[in-house]
């Protein structure tokens, strides 16, 4: 039974962070395309999901090696899922960073080709948009969503004792 669980939680991790990283990097691509017409539209329906694919699929790798502790040292393991509120303010955090690094205050000014001339572009900073990234997809690989739901849970049990307690 315990395995059962596991896996369903690491398949649920995995499609949960997958899903999410994949929309953040079409979103970064869309808002990327320079020229709207058939050749570039065409090649950002062919080329770009599948390099989605691929650079989500690389972080998830990189994120699971760096969270193999929460996973495999127990210590770690009981504080990680004992504070399920971490992921989720991880998650939080990593989003608004990938937000922020499109503010003007943040964005970076480079030039890019386009056709024969060389234009000035604002690009989302790449400090914040890969720390969002990275903190994005290791906050979602490693939220374990019964233990938050056993949190709230005892909450609320504690609160209806708590209740029942007062009103006797």
């Amino acid at each position: 039974m315990e395995r059962i669980t596991v896996t369903t939680s690491l398949i649920f991790q995995f499609i949960l962070a997958f899903s999410v990283l994949f929309c953040i990097y079409m979103i970064y691509a869309l808002l990327d395309v320079l020229e709207i017409d058939m050749i570039a539209g065409i090649g950002f329906l062919i080329f770009q999901p599948i390099l989605g694919l691929i650079v989500s699929l690389i972080t998830i790798v990189i994120c699971l090696v760096a969270g193999l502790p929460i996973r495999l040292v127990k210590r770690i393991r009981e504080f990680w899922i004992s504070n399920p509120f971490l992921p989720v303010i991880g998650a939080i955090a990593g989003l608004i960073l990938l937000v922020l690094s499109f503010n003007s205050s943040f964005a970076e000014l480079n030039e890019v080709a386009l056709g024969p001339e060389t234009i000035e572009k604002e690009t989302p900073d790449t400090m914040l948009s890969l720390i969002g990234w990275f903190l994005t997809a290791f906050s979602l690989l490693h939220f374990y969503p019964r233990a938050l739901i056993r949190l709230i849970r005892a909450k609320q049990k504690s609160n209806e004792t708590g209740h029942a307690a007062g009103e006797a």
